[in-house]
This record gives C-alpha cells, structure tokens and sequence, in this order.
C-alpha cells in the first residue's frame, strides 16, 4: 500500500510540469462525451481525482445543461492549475480525499477519471459514491485494462506484469470491475475500450527509435500510440480484451419495494 503523504507529493509534482497538460487527450476527450451523454438534464456532477481539470476543459465547451460540476483533487497545485484552465461559475475545484465526498451532499451523476487504480481500497471508492448519489444515479470510470497487449506479451515470456504508473495501487481487467460494481449495488449501462498499444511496444521491438526522432517526428506520434490509428483499434470489439483503457459507465439500481 502506498502512503497517502507520497500520492499527494507526487502528483503535485507530476501536475506542476507544463508538459502535462497534453496529458492523454483522446481518453480526456472520450470521458468529456460520455458525460454529456449520460448525464441527466440540470444535474449535479462530481468529479472524483480531477487533476488540472483535464476532463472539465472539454465540458466547458460542450452544450451540457448540468446544474454544477464540483471536482475534487488530493493534489493543492493540481487544483491550482484547474482554476486557471477552466473558467466559469459552476466549475468548483476543492483539494479534498474521496473519503469525505459525502460531506458535499447528493449527485445525479459521478465519475472518475484514471482514479481507482490509484487507491487501495476500490471498495471503499465504490461503496462511498454509491451512497452519495441520488436514485437512479450514474457513475462513470475509466482505468487501465491490467490485461493489455503489453502485459499479455509479458505473459507469454513469462515475465511479471507491470503497471502503467508507480503511483498505481493496482490496475483491474473489465470482469473484475463489472463484479465489483454489482456486488455493491450498479446496473452497467455501457462499456467500452481503447487505444491498442503504447510507446514501450515500439522501444521493445526498436530501441533505436528512441533516439531517432528527429528524423521521423511525423511518425513519432503513431509510433508512441497517440493517433487515431490506434485509438480507433483499440475500440474494436476484438481487440476489446487487449486494448489499454476501459470506460464503464453504470447507474446505481434502486431497492425493490415490497
């Protein structure tokens, strides 16, 4: 288990670099629309693990008739940074744990952005956004898929898996978070995957290319798994099982009345 003193201090670091705002634009992108697509009219969202409010800078700009959007971050510089990058009165940034989201009342819809694989007791997660959001509510997470083509190529070497980031508790396959969700009380909605492959197939096969891209930087962006190519691969249904990121989108199912 990671302390909790060293995720706050290393995502201040991480945010606090300029690079990081082009930070995985395609799966910022694809949550971006799968709330406007879920989200209920005049409704109150929670964002769980902001960041520098990567996802909400699309939001602004989407016809999306939501009543506030608060979004919560361990990291004091990643709030900071989210206040300069979105604007507007119904976007609020709080530096606050998960653990005490239920202080800030009810949610018609919920979701959490590249977050769960990063604590240790997604249960916890979980069970506190079940109680916090109103009947009918919709929570929304995207993740790594453990089992992508890079850990099933180091399986079949028999070699350890490895995880995307050291900051990572634990990365989780698509079954795993579908029981977790309707042990505690979600019906899924939708699913979905994408990207195929990352940088690290193309340094493993080519280690020179780390070292040539100046001469090939219209190919660098392909070959790292930033175009569309691969983004588009990686929603196909076949390569579902293998592709890098899941969305789950789900909607907490309201107690039968007998």
């Amino acid at each position: 288990m990671l302390d909790k003193r060293f995720q706050e201090e290393h995502f201040d670091k991480l945010y606090s670099e300029e690079k990081f705002r082009c930070f995985y634009y395609f799966i910022r992108k694809k949550m971006a629309h799968l709330i406007y697509k879920f989200a209920p009219e005049n409704a109150r969202i929670l964002d769980v693990g902001c960041g520098i409010g990567a996802v909400e800078s699309y939001l602004q700009f989407l016809p999306l008739n939501f009543k506030e959007i608060i979004s919560i971050d361990i990291s004091q510089t990643a709030i900071d940074r989210a206040k300069i990058l979105v604007g507007g009165k119904r976007f609020n940034f709080i530096k606050m744990s998960f653990e005490d989201i239920q202080k800030l009342g009810k949610f018609d819809m919920i979701f959490a952005f590249e977050f769960i694989e990063h604590i240790a007791d997604a249960y916890k997660l979980i069970d506190i956004v079940y109680e916090s959001l109103n009947d009918n509510g919709c929570f929304i997470l995207s993740t790594p898929n453990r089992l992508r083509l890079e850990n099933r190529i180091l399986k079949f070497f028999h070699k350890k898996e490895v995880m995307v980031d050291t900051s990572h508790e634990r990365e989780y396959t698509f079954l795993e978070l579908e029981l977790m969700l309707e042990n505690a009380g979600f019906e899924l909605v939708y699913k979905a995957t994408q990207g195929l492959w990352g940088g690290w197939v193309v340094y493993c096969l080519f280690p020179f290319l780390r070292y040539r891209w100046k001469k090939i930087l219209a190919l660098k962006s392909f070959f790292r798994g930033e175009s569309r190519i691969n983004y588009w691969l990686g929603k196909l249904f076949i390569f579902r099982n293998c592709a890098n990121y899941i969305y789950i989108v789900t909607k907490k199912e309201v107690p039968k009345q007998f």
